[in-house]
């Protein structure tokens, strides 16, 4: 594969515009309003293309047929990449094309703007603070934590375009932001949204609040052409979609070996337990997927077996952070466990604590 040079990204934009018509950041990408890049084929007459918008993101498109790509192909895309292909055809030839044995297809959905908002305008509880995010708000990065803000940062190619095109609301407690919504892959008059609430706030109806702010600020600004994407299984994120005036446009396939849910109780336990024989063969060959098998274990309600992976996790060479095994989402089940201090403790000796 041949990596463009960024003046040269328009040889790539009819291969890739089945997928740009979904997706606002491959085009946030090729005008270079976010970080990325792109291969071809060919750099005169190219068959396939292959966008990485940042991170693990990866759009694939063109030919599925051209096997003359397929070596290529598999040298470029990284094993941990989040796949969505212009067409559930590439499902055929991944073994041929990735270096990825894992990879699953699951179904996500997009979302767009079709005008109205419901009324979810609320009073918000003492000590909670909604806030725009601007200069004003970086600054004050020094006396609360904007982490959340400043990694969402890292996927433009500067903060002054992020400042200057990009919109979103956040909700600050106890000097940390604990909900947000961000306007991203701002072109012309479109976007895409994406929220996110700490797990200790859900349910309260900060997400709902905060992307009703953003939206309304993106009307305001002449950006009409609003989008949202989501796991098909999340159910949280498509009822704050439709809140604020977003209906379901299309649904359409990625191929990655992560788990594809973001909440508990988003997928049946059966589908979590099937999930989790899957990584627990994978961690046979990588270590690492015992993570994710414990995680989807203990999803589908088999505590033992999710202890059992997360104690081989811990005993062999991972090198992930102790307090994953207590915050991450997936083992919420776990969280007071007895067994568990004890495997936090052994990965904590990793780093000498």
């Amino acid at each position: 594969m041949y990596k463009l040079d960024p003046a040269r990204f328009a040889v790539a934009e009819p291969l890739l515009d089945r997928l740009t018509a979904t997706h606002a950041s491959i085009e946030a990408v090729a005008s270079g309003v976010l970080d990325g890049d792109i291969w071809v084929d060919d750099p005169t007459r190219p068959r396939v293309a292959l966008l990485c918008e940042g991170g693990d993101g990866y759009y694939l498109a063109g030919d599925v047929d051209h096997q003359p790509s397929y070596a290529a192909l598999k040298r470029t895309i990284p094993h941990t990449a989040y796949l969505i292909p212009d067409r559930v055809e590439w499902g055929e030839v991944l073994a041929d094309i990735w270096d990825n044995p894992y990879a699953r297809l699951h179904r996500r959905k997009a979302f767009r703007h079709i005008g109205g908002m419901g009324n979810v305008a609320r009073q918000l509880p003492d000590g909670f603070e909604l806030a725009l995010v601007d200069q004003t708000l970086l600054d004050r990065g020094v006396s609360i934590d904007i982490e959340t803000i400043t990694d969402h940062l890292e996927s433009w190619t500067s903060p002054d375009p992020f400042l200057q095109h990009a919109i979103g609301y956040c909700v600050i407690h106890d000097g940390t932001v604990v909900s947000h919504c961000m306007a991203d892959s701002v072109v012309g008059d479109r976007c895409e949204l994406g929220v996110g609430t700490e797990e200790a706030y859900r349910g309260r109806g900060f997400g709902a609040l905060v992307t009703r702010q953003t939206v309304a600020r993106c009307l305001d600004r002449g950006i009409r052409r609003i989008g949202w994407h989501c796991h098909a299984s999340n159910a949280a994120s498509m009822r704050i979609a439709e809140t604020n005036g977003l209906v379901e446009a299309t649904t359409y396939v990625a191929f990655s070996s992560t788990f594809p849910a973001e909440n508990v109780g988003d997928l049946p336990a059966e589908e979590c337990l099937d999930w989790a024989r899957h990584y627990a063969a994978a961690s046979d060959d990588i270590s690492w997927y015992a993570f994710h098998a414990a995680g989807s274990f203990a999803l589908g309600g088999d505590l033992d077996r999710a202890l059992v992976h997360l104690g081989r996790l811990v005993d062999g060479d991972w090198e992930g952070q102790p307090e994953w095994l207590e915050s991450y989402w997936t083992f919420t089940a776990l969280r007071g466990h007895p067994e568990l201090p004890d495997i936090v403790a052994r990965q904590s000796r990793k780093f000498g604590d």
